[in-house]
């Protein structure tokens, strides 16, 4: 849920988002929806764009392993 939270917070869809984060839209909905676990490329952009902590983001994709 943390990333649907970060959509609904900064007010963007997922198109704008997997482009901050170079990654396709498809990729970013795998994770938002547990079918991918999220990489340490993606956590870092995370944590450093959005003060997003690894341990909310590894704790949510190991969540639905």
């Amino acid at each position: 849920m943390i990333l649907q939270d970060l959509l609904k917070q900064k007010k963007i869809n997922q198109s704008q988002l997997s482009k901050e984060l170079n990654i396709s839209v498809s990729l970013l909905s795998k994770i938002i929806h547990g079918h991918r676990n999220i990489s340490i490329d993606v956590a870092n952009k995370l944590h450093d764009k959005y003060n997003i902590a690894y341990e909310v983001l590894l704790d949510r994709s190991n969540s639905h392993e």
